[in-house]
Order: C-alpha cells, then sequence, then structure tokens
C-alpha cells in the first residue's frame, strides 16, 4: 500500500502559471516526520482516472476513513546532493540518497503532502556509497538502516552525520499525472448469488453463455460473456481490497436484499431515495458496495474460507436483481478491462470488437456516482435513517 508524508513548512503555490515546491525549514532528511500507510484514493470520477495538477482527492484507509483531503499538485522526487565523506588513512567515500519518486498533494490545512510507494524511513531510504576503505573498493547501495552491516568507525560515523546534514532538494513537475488503476477489483458476483430470469432466480455459477436474465430496462436479455475468478482466504488477507462486501438482509430497505448479499467491493448497486435525487437530481444511481461500509448491516465478509468472483457480460450494461437487490452487471470501462486476464480480455474483444476503438465510450445503466459523493450520500442516508431504496 502507499504512504504519505507531511512537509509542515514546505509551500507550492498552486495559483502560480508554474508553481514551485519549497521545502521551507523541512529540509533534513532525519527531522522528516513518519510516514503514513493508506489504501486507496477517492476521487469523483467513474472511469479511467488520471490525477493532474489542481483536482481534488482524499486518501482513505481500509475502513474509507479520510486520512487526508487536498489538492493534486503534481509529481517529482526528493534526493539529496552528492557528499563526499574523507577520513584520512581510512576512507574516501561519494555519499548519494538514491532519488525518491512520488506525488505531491496540498492539503486542506495548507501543508505539503509527499506520497510515495514506500514510507520515507530508514528501512526503505536507499543511499549510494562508492569510494574505498583502507585502499579497498566499495559500492554499496542499501537501505540506510544496513550501513551498520557494511560500514564500520570512522566511516559510518560520518556518513551517518552526512545524511543528518545534508538538505534535501526536491524536484516538481506540475505536470506530472497519476494514473489510479482501482487495485485491480472490478464488479462482480460472488458464486451462490441467486439472479432473476425467466425461469425464476438461478444462481450466477449455473448461468451460461445465452442464458436469458430479466433486466429493469430491456426485459429478458441474452448472457453474452461469464467469467470467475477464485481467491483463498490466504490471497484475500494479502489484498484486502479483493475481500467482497457482504449487505445484509434488508440493509438496504425492505426485504432487500431478501437474503444476504455478497458482491466484490467495486460492484454497484442501485440506491432510489428522496436523497439521491436531491444530490444527482435524477431517480437512481448506482453506487459501489465500499462506500455503503458506515450503514448497518453493510460489512466486510474476512470469514470467508474462500470465494469465487462470477462477473457476467451483456450487450450493454444492465440492472438485475440478485438476492432480490437492483445491481449492475459488468462494466466494461476501461478499469474492468484493465483488471480482467489476458485471456478474457481476448475472449471479449472477439464478441465485442468495438471495445478498441478510441471513439468507444460505455454507456452506464444508471448515473455511476463518484466515491466522494457516494459516501456523502450514504452518511445521509445514516444520519436520516432512511432506506437506500
Amino acid at each position: 500500500m502507499p504512504y504519505f508524508t507531511v512537509f509542515p513548512d514546505a509551500v507550492v503555490p498552486l495559483n502560480l502559471e508554474t508553481p514551485i515546491v519549497d521545502l521551507g525549514g523541512t529540509q533534513l532528511l532525519n527531522i522528516i516526520g513518519s510516514s503514513t500507510e493508506f489504501s486507496q484514493y477517492d476521487v469523483d470520477a467513474t472511469g479511467t482516472t488520471v490525477l493532474k495538477l489542481g483536482d481534488d482527492v482524499s486518501l482513505i484507509d481500509e475502513s474509507n476513513t479520510s486520512l487526508l483531503n487536498g489538492t493534486f499538485a503534481g509529481t517529482g522526487t526528493m534526493s539529496i546532493a552528492t557528499f563526499n565523506v574523507n577520513v584520512p588513512l581510512v576512507a574516501n567515500l561519494d555519499v548519494q540518497v538514491d532519488p525518491i519518486s512520488g506525488s505531491y498533494i496540498k492539503g486542506d490545512d495548507e501543508k505539503l503532502y509527499f506520497v510515495t510507494d514506500d514510507p520515507l524511513a530508514d528501512d526503505y531510504v536507499k543511499v549510494t556509497v562508492s569510494g574505498t576503505v583502507l585502499v579497498l573498493p566499495v559500492d554499496l547501495t542499501l537501505p540506510i538502516s544496513q550501513l551498520t552491516d557494511s560500514l564500520l568507525g570512522g566511516a559510518l560515523t560520518n556518513v551517518l552525520e552526512g545524511l543528518n546534514a545534508v538538505a534535501l532538494t526536491p524536484t516538481h513537475d506540475p505536470n506530472g499525472t497519476l494514473l489510479l488503476s482501482d487495485e485491480q477489483v472490478f464488479p462482480c458476483f460472488t458464486s451462490g448469488t441467486l439472479i432473476d430470469t425467466p425461469c425464476g432466480p438461478i444462481a450466477v455459477d449455473a448461468l451460461g453463455v445465452g442464458d436469458l436474465v430479466l433486466t429493469a430496462d430491456h426485459s429478458a436479455q441474452p448472457v453474452r460473456w461469464i467469467g470467475r475468478r477464485r481467491f483463498s482466504a490466504r490471497q484475500l488477507a494479502q489484498n484486502p481490497n479483493l475481500v467482497p462486501i457482504r449487505i445484509r438482509s434488508g440493509a438496504l430497505g425492505p426485504d432487500t436484499p431478501s437474503t444476504d448479499l455478497v458482491i466484490s467491493p467495486q460492484h454497484r448497486v442501485l440506491v432510489r431515495s428522496r436523497i439521491a435525487r436531491r444530490m444527482f437530481n435524477c431517480e437512481e444511481i448506482l453506487i459501489a458496495a465500499k462506500h455503503l461500509l458506515r450503514l448497518d448491516g453493510v460489512e466486510e465478509a474476512h470469514d470467508l474460507a474462500e470465494v469465487e468472483y462470477v462477473h457476467i457480460l451483456f450487450d450493454r450494461h444492465e440492472v438485475v436483481l440478485a438476492n432480490g437487490a437492483a445491481t449492475e452487471s459488468l462494466y466494461l470501462g476501461p478499469e474492468a478491462i484493465k483488471a480482467l486476464p489476458d485471456d478474457a480480455v481476448d475472449e471479449i474483444l472477439t464478441i465485442f470488437p468495438e471495445l478498441i476503438l478510441d471513439s468507444y465510450s460505455p454507456v452506464g445503466a444508471r448515473l455511476l456516482a463518484p466515491g466522494r459523493q457516494a459516501r456523502k450520500l450514504a452518511q445521509r442516508h445514516l444520519r436520516n435513517r432512511k432506506p437506500l431504496c
């Protein structure tokens, strides 16, 4: 998971045509605060998301709690200038901290944050040391915390003192962007989910290509493609963003769903309420299950020994009934396509070759509520004790 680190004295004036990062008083590696781990980016977008300068963004943890709200401020690196350590008759070394790549976020608190794949800690920040020690050649690249295993005496002391005294130098690309992949999770049902068909409810894993399924907008439609992926409890523990969401019977409204519904975190359910109408100016919207976690009866299903995700595809994005609740079929947006295995993509492109065209733009069966607004809607429902449908 990624991390963010605050530089409390740094500034980046986003109102300038070419903003420049100034670290202010926070320039030394040893006085940087600890890094905070987060789970996902929360942005107001529904398809492929490319963060660019000025975009609003929130960083959230696994429980969907917001840890940081702010504005994306471009990309860049942190590094220090190469310095020399010369201990007469002992060592002559050049020392360089490997550049650390990341993204900048200007927080709503006006502080500057640096987002990286790893924490800015001695166990992860790497340093390159080259030269000689006792006439013997040295060429090391290793985390700062491991220097004590490779250098001794005055050489080690001087290297560590230098690292604590040399100022960080930032680079900043205000035009730099960040592509968000949504953690390789895509909308799908779990095996055993009952899907309404003209012949009555049928388990999704018993459906076959060509079988008819009842849809909200186009009566009975044939299934065009079915995909399956199975994850063990160990895989789910290693990839928390794959853990399914359980929506308890009646959690969305009276008898909705009719029995517990277990779906992937990104799978959207239909919401029909006055609150939705006021917020989105339409009668019905689709909201990802992960944004409903604060509601009573909606929870992560950590008790499953394994999970098999099943996704069903129609000629278009559809609303179907699953365990009595209105939910979406597979939506072939760019993120879903990227998350599918190559062989699955090849199969789908054989059926829908238009997906590779630059002019292709998927149409949602309903408005697809962006993350931040979806979470606000769920909070308003919780506060007003109103059902979602």
